[in-house]
Order: structure tokens, then C-alpha cells, then sequence
């Protein structure tokens, strides 16, 4: 069926939802204020050495946490593209 051809292309493509756009919760504001808050305190405590070794590590940490939100986006919407595939457009054979 040509009109689920969209689906498959988008299925078979490297989808990253991040690239293309980003948006924010205003709930998340209190939980971001937390983190700001924390992280100058920590830093204030800190030597230059100590500093520069927990930027490096959110840093690294901030990172891992984009690829693997990508990856799991990913994975979610090609789980979800097959369903529709297997629903709609898959004959049983």
C-alpha cells in the first residue's frame, strides 16, 4: 500500500527527535532551580581542580543522557511504526 510508504521510510530512517526541535515544561522549572541551586553550592566548595573534574563529569554525563534519550525515542517510535506496519499493511501470510 503505497500510503503507509511514509512510515516505512520513516522507520527504516535515524530518527532523533532533539534534532528537530526542543521544548520545555514550565514543571520542570522547580526541579531546574534544585540542580542550578546545587551545583553552585558544590562548585563553591570546590578547588579549581575539583571544579574542572565535576564539569567534566556533567559534562560526560550530560552527554550520555542526550544519546541515550535519543536512542530510546528511537527504539520507541520504530516499536510503534512496526505496529502500525503489522497492523494496517501487513498481510498475513
Amino acid at each position: 500500500m503505497e500510503s503507509f510508504s511514509f512510515i516505512e521510510r520513516l522507520f527504516e530512517s535515524n530518527v532523533h527527535a532533539l534534532d528537530r526541535f526542543e521544548t520545555r515544561s514550565e514543571a520542570l522549572d522547580p526541579m531546574l532551580d534544585e540542580v542550578i541551586g546545587a551545583k553552585k553550592t558544590l562548585t563553591a566548595a570546590l578547588s579549581g581542580e575539583q571544579q574542572a573534574l565535576l564539569e567534566a563529569y556533567v559534562d560526560a554525563y550530560v552527554a550520555y543522557a542526550r544519546q541515550t534519550e535519543r536512542e530510546t525515542f528511537t527504539r520507541g517510535f520504530r516499536f510503534g511504526a512496526s505496529c502500525i506496519l503489522d497492523t494496517f499493511v501487513l498481510k498475513d501470510e
